[in-house]
């Protein structure tokens, strides 16, 4: 049984010297406080991208269409042929690909709870809140709503949050299963991922700054307090059996 005097999970990653999921969980309450205090940033933020009538910085560019037509529809296939592996590795005891069950669950629960229960399942179908580029301010006809305000200017698919963000954010859990130099790297390059993508989809007026920021940080809470409860606490209990 684990003590409350063991020692920090060896695997656990951690900012500033203090775990990571402490250090995510107290910035995305900060986070949060900040934009529904302060809605305008939202609004400033948007009109940065914005180039006058319904047009934002990227849309309806060659890059737009390209993302749109080729590789955000293939997303759900990406997801399916991953599952599909996964089923595959547990099937075969391991003996195909070698995926752990634990990494494995790892996966699928962080892709599940983030990106689908959370993002798609709840927030972008009940919030209501309506995309930049629907707004009255930037040539629509929808009325702004400030992040996690109930709104009624959407029936569905709404703007918050931004679900490519919250499937980008949710890769940190595959740079979490890797160790040393590799998963510095990985994680690195996840950020750098979910940065592009909230870059994107607010240049082309798909999303509000607490969109973006937000999808991100409730994908790495998620991944984080998933990580710390299927490898942590196991390994927590080992060492104090």
């Amino acid at each position: 049984m684990s003590h409350p005097n063991s020692p920090p999970c060896p695997v656990s990653p951690a900012l500033f010297g203090r775990p990571a999921l402490q250090v995510v969980g107290a910035a995305t309450l900060v986070v949060l406080a900040f934009f529904i205090l302060f809605p305008e940033v939202d609004q400033a933020a948007a009109a940065y991208f914005h180039t006058g009538g319904t047009g934002f910085l990227l849309r309806d560019g060659a890059l737009h269409r390209f993302v749109d037509e080729w590789i955000r529809p293939h997303l759900k296939d990406l997801v399916i042929l991953i599952l599909a592996l996964a089923c595959v590795s547990l099937a075969s005891g391991g003996r195909i690909l070698g995926w752990p069950p634990r990494a494995i669950a790892f996966v699928m629960l962080s892709y599940t709870i983030g990106p689908g229960l959370l993002v798609n399942g709840l927030l972008k179908t009940f919030i209501g809140r309506a995309r930049p580029k629907h707004i009255m301010e930037f040539g629509g006809d929808k009325l702004f709503s400030a992040a996690f305000a109930q709104a009624d200017q959407c029936a569905s698919n709404c703007s918050f949050v931004s679900g490519d963000v919250a499937f980008a954010a949710a890769t940190l859990t595959l740079a979490l299963l890797l160790s040393g130099t590799r998963r510095r790297v990985a994680v690195l390059l996840s950020l750098i991922l979910t940065a592009v993508t909230g870059y994107y989809r607010m240049a082309v007026g798909a999303h509000f700054l607490s969109d973006v920021v937000l999808a991100g940080l409730f994908c790495v809470l998620i991944t984080l307090a998933l990580h710390q409860g299927l490898f942590c606490r196991v390994n927590n209990s080992r060492g104090t059996a």
